[in-house]
């Protein structure tokens, strides 16, 4: 019985082979073709990453209001300012103070012009490099008043204290109160003070 499908085989072989060829070119078409009924009918599903939602912005749709928006402008300006005035080495000759004066109001601008000048004037580098590195993690409002154009944040930080290198470091938790003014439009720093 074997040698007799042996023997079949062997005289059908090319026919054989053109048979398998047509089924596998109909298999390949049937399934390439779209089918655009079973397209409407199903919705299509994908996995979506936690990781990858995390590093999705939050999209809003609407319009924001004007307190959303000057709420956001007394925010970046705010944090702005804390991360540039202070991070600092005793090696950059007060640079974190002189950065941040363009974001400080007139009458802040010349106290901290006032510090900057004493400051460089008994200033020497450093020999064994110390320096601070300064992230705002949040900030809360608390106190925000367009008409007078007054603004108040409690802004937390996370505070890289380094010593004689950068790689060298401890982390330190800190915040800091930002009082704002408005000045011709601009929101400007008008005081800072670090809460111990």
């Amino acid at each position: 019985m074997l040698e007799r499908i042996k023997q079949f085989f062997q005289k059908n072989k090319k026919l054989i082979l053109i048979i398998l060829a047509i089924i596998l070119i109909l298999l390949i078409i049937i399934f390439s073709i779209p089918w655009k009924k079973a397209e409407k009918e199903t919705a299509p599903t994908s996995t979506i990453r936690g990781a990858d939602i995390a590093e999705q912005p939050t999209i809003v749709k609407g319009e924001l209001t004007a307190r959303d928006k000057e709420t956001s402008s007394v925010s970046i300006v705010a944090k702005n300012f804390v991360e540039i005035y202070s991070s600092y080495s005793n090696q950059s000759n007060y640079a974190n103070i002189e950065a941040a004066l363009s974001l400080a109001s007139i009458a802040y601008k010349n106290e901290l012009q006032n510090l900057l000048k004493t400051s460089r004037a008994n200033y020497k580098p450093g020999e064994v490099y110390e320096g601070v590195t300064t992230v705002v993690l949040s900030n809360v409002t608390e106190n925000l008043d367009e008409t007078k154009g007054i603004a108040t944040l409690l802004v937390k930080t996370q505070r890289k204290e380094s010593q004689e290198t950068q790689a060298n470091y401890k982390i330190k938790y800190q915040d800091i109160r930002v009082s704002l003014v408005k000045e011709s439009g601009v929101w400007k720093v008008s005081n800072a003070k670090w809460i111990e």
